[in-house]
């Protein structure tokens, strides 16, 4: 059986279209578009990386960050626009 990078997607606008794009992509991908969803979700599943859409600004980086890092030290954070996001998560796995 296939061992798919489970995926927090964490957008403002796109996160549809990344999680389709993913899951298509051979990822495991789940999409949150607030940071109340996005902390709640990290709590309940267990994540293998957490791509970080081109909407999501600074504040809602200083606060899902250190949340997600604290629980998780070893978890794999990008930063990507749609175009971005295969690249930048081939990089971190």
């Amino acid at each position: 059986m296939e061992n798919r990078k489970k995926i927090l997607v964490v957008g403002r606008h796109l996160q549809t279209l990344l999680v389709d794009m993913l899951d298509e992509n051979g990822y495991e991908a789940r999409g949150e578009s607030t940071d109340e969803q996005a902390l709640e979700a990290f709590k309940k599943f267990d994540f293998d990386g957490v791509l970080l859409g081109g909407g999501v600004g600074p504040q809602s980086q200083e606060i899902l960050i250190p949340a997600f890092t604290k629980a998780k030290p070893n978890i794999k954070i990008v930063h990507g626009h749609p175009w971005q996001a295969l690249a930048a998560l081939r990089a971190a796995f």
